[in-house]
């Protein structure tokens, strides 16, 4: 199955099903994952009232067929678009870095509302701003410090073995070895005589 490509992404366009389709539910059901990094968003208006729409990158998955959409604009159900909203007034430094988040949206049956449900989202990590440069380094496992160690590890020189160093400091040395020694004994500092 592969990914959806979306104009946007919201409850309505990833688990393609009507509203009357929730009303049916007799206890919360969880419906949709929706994870990403929004950038800005603006306030419109329709005849339901006020409404945010987000930009930046999004992915979210349908958990009742697992199918996979993203889109680079979202609505999110109440009260979380709010909540999004105030993290990017306050950490995206104005739409400089994207705001991460990752929530999972459920349906809840509440004969009291005028739609017979109501939305719960849960967050699965708190908002944050985005740090696109520590996020590739954690993709390829950088460690600046590990692997500085392991280059030094890597130049150390390999100890030998004690007990074939003293078999070897029995042997005479080569004659090549010999032949190289100096014939007097130089001390440095010294002054000749």
């Amino acid at each position: 199955m592969g990914t959806k490509i979306l104009k946007k992404v919201s409850v309505a366009t990833v688990c393609n099903k009507p509203k009357t389709f929730f009303k049916t539910l007799e206890k919360e059901t969880p419906i949709m994952r929706i994870f990403g990094m929004a950038r800005k968003y603006d306030i419109g208006t329709s005849t339901y009232g006020d409404y945010l729409k987000f930009y930046g990158e999004f992915q979210a998955i349908d958990l009742d067929s697992g199918e996979i959409s993203m889109g680079a604009v979202a609505f999110l159900p109440s009260p979380i678009d709010a909540l999004l909203k105030a993290q990017i007034d306050a950490l995206s430094e104005e739409g400089k870095r994207p705001v991460e988040f990752a929530f999972d949206i459920s349906v809840i049956p509440d004969s009291k509302t005028e739609v017979g449900f109501q939305y719960r989202v849960s967050t699965l990590e708190e908002t944050k701003v985005s740090d696109p440069l520590a996020a590739l380094a954690a993709r390829f496992k950088v460690e600046p410090l590990k692997l500085a160690n392991e280059v030094s590890a890597q130049n150390e020189e390999v100890k030998p073995d004690p007990a074939q160093t003293k078999e070897e400091e029995k042997k005479p040395f080569p004659e090549a070895v010999k032949l190289h020694e100096p014939k007097e004994k130089v001390t440095l500092g010294a002054k000749k005589k």
